[in-house]
Order: structure tokens, then sequence, then C-alpha cells
């Protein structure tokens, strides 16, 4: 049943590059060799407006039954197409896992072998040129293309356009796990982790150790503050009520049980009473 199910893909991928070589369609293959033997691929196929009208439907029939194959082996597989001047162009996307479901939705003639090679799983692809057809174009895409006879681009990708001769590639899957750098990942997370138990001791130690203890040491201790000298009391202020004015406006004021200063006559200077105001003997006016 397998077998002829396989015969049937055959039978019809070989009526499609007849179609394209017969119309000298154009062909535009990506493939992406994923972990595991998954893949996917993505298909342009184009046609010129003179054929097209003709042979669109035998193409549309052929796509059909291809997916329905396809999808019956455990792949998937979807197709479109779009009309533009006449011309026909599809768009061919399918993916799944394991390579002899691959060889029946690749436009040329390809085979997929497998070995593990210093610990890693190593890929070696060989694709003939399709026949007759106007342009090719075809693109692979894995973890890391280690040698091809195509352009190679990235590091994970090679493509050939328009090749004359055989298509060869040895690379390794894309998302393989033995792909990945363990060297530089494990020596990562040894410095993460190391990194994280010198924090958490440090910070330990901080908490546990005394104030005045080996943090110190080989420094002097820090000197003792003083507590700031507080200023000297000032007693409250009373104010010192004002003097009684004098009894004789004029006159200083004589401070109780005081004898009052003599007095003199400015004119003739006869000694004058404390009150006097005109001299006894001369008559003359004493000044205030």
């Amino acid at each position: 049943m397998v077998a002829r199910r396989n015969k049937a893909l055959s039978v019809l991928l070989t009526l499609l590059v007849a179609c394209l070589a017969a119309c000298a369609g154009t062909i535009d293959q990506t493939i992406t060799f994923l972990a595991d033997e998954a893949w996917q691929s993505d298909a342009t196929l184009s046609f010129p407006a003179e054929v097209a009208s003709l042979l669109g439907s035998q193409v549309d029939s052929e796509l059909n039954a291809l997916q329905q194959e396809i999808n019956a082996q455990g792949g998937e597989m979807r197709w479109e197409r779009s009309d533009a001047d006449g011309s026909a162009t599809y768009t061919v996307e399918a993916s799944g896992q394991g390579y002899d479901i691959l060889r029946r939705v690749s436009f040329s003639d390809m085979n997929v072998t497998a070995v593990e090679q210093d610990g890693q799983r190593q890929l070696t692809f060989t694709a003939t040129p399709a026949i007759d057809a106007a342009a090719q174009t075809l693109t692979v895409i894995g973890g890391e293309i280690l040698s091809s006879n195509g352009t190679v681009s990235g590091g994970d990708t090679v493509r050939w356009v328009n090749p004359s001769v055989t298509m060869e590639a040895v690379l390794t899957e894309r998302g393989g796990v033995a792909a990945l750098p363990i060297v530089p990942i494990l020596i990562g997370v040894a410095l993460v982790a190391g990194g994280g138990l010198l924090a958490w001791y440090l910070l330990r130690r901080r908490k546990t150790a005394p104030a005045a203890g080996p943090a110190w040491a080989g420094y002097p201790p820090p000197t003792a503050v003083s507590p700031p000298i507080a200023p000297p009391a000032v007693p409250p202020y009373t104010p010192t009520p004002p003097a009684p004015p004098p009894a004789n406006p004029g006159q200083a004021a004589i401070a109780p049980g005081a004898k009052p200063a003599a007095r003199f006559c400015v004119s003739c200077g006869t000694e004058l009473r404390a009150t006097a105001k005109f001299c006894a003997a001369c008559g003359h006016r004493q000044p205030d």
C-alpha cells in the first residue's frame, strides 16, 4: 500500500515538473531542515500566460491529489493559486517529519542521509536540477552549513540559482539539541550560579558580623563623637522700673537721704537756697 502511494506521488511530481518544462515555467523552493527529521518546504511555481489557461486546471487537479497523499502520510500541505495578466502562480507550503515524505514535495530528484559525527547529527543533501525548467532557485536552511557547492550566506543558508550540476551540501539540523553550543551554555550557567552563591554568602556575613568586629580589621576604629555642650543657663530678664520724675522739673533728681548740692548766684556769687529763684543779695534771677 505504501509502495503504491509513493509511486502515485512520484507520478504526480513528474507531471508537475513536465508541466513546468513544457510551459517554460519557473521553480523557487526553500527547504528548512529541523530537528528529528522534521522539515518545512515553501515553493512557488509560475506559468506564463500563453499556456496557463490550457494547463491550469490540470495543475490544480495534480496539486489536490498531491495534497491528499501528503496529508495521508502524516505531513501537511496546502496551496493557493493567483492569476495576473493571464499568468498563473502557485504557492505550495508543506511540512512533516521524515525525508521520504519530503522527497515527494521536492521539485528536484533529492536525497538526504543523516549520520552522527562527533556527537552531532549531520545531514548530507543532494539534488539534481529540474529538467528543462525555464528557471530554478533552490534554498536550503539548517543549523549550520558545513560544506556546499552553492552560495552560503549567514552560516546557515545555501542557495543555488539555475544550477547545472548536482547540488550538494553537508549541514546540521536547525533547532537540534546537539547543535547547541553546550560548553558556552554550561560555562554561563556556572558563572551565574557562582555569582549568586557569592552574593548570598556576603549578604549573610554582613548580617551576622558584629559592629566593631572583623569588618574593621586593619583600620583604626571610628572616633567616638562627644555629645554637644549645652550653652550656659541665662537668668530670665527682669526689666528695671524707671526712676520717678524729679519734684522740680529741670532740676536733677536727688536720691533719697542725699544732701542737695550748694547753689551760688550767677551774678554775685552769694550762696543760695536750693529752691531760690532770685539772689537775696543782688536780686538777680537765677536760671532754672
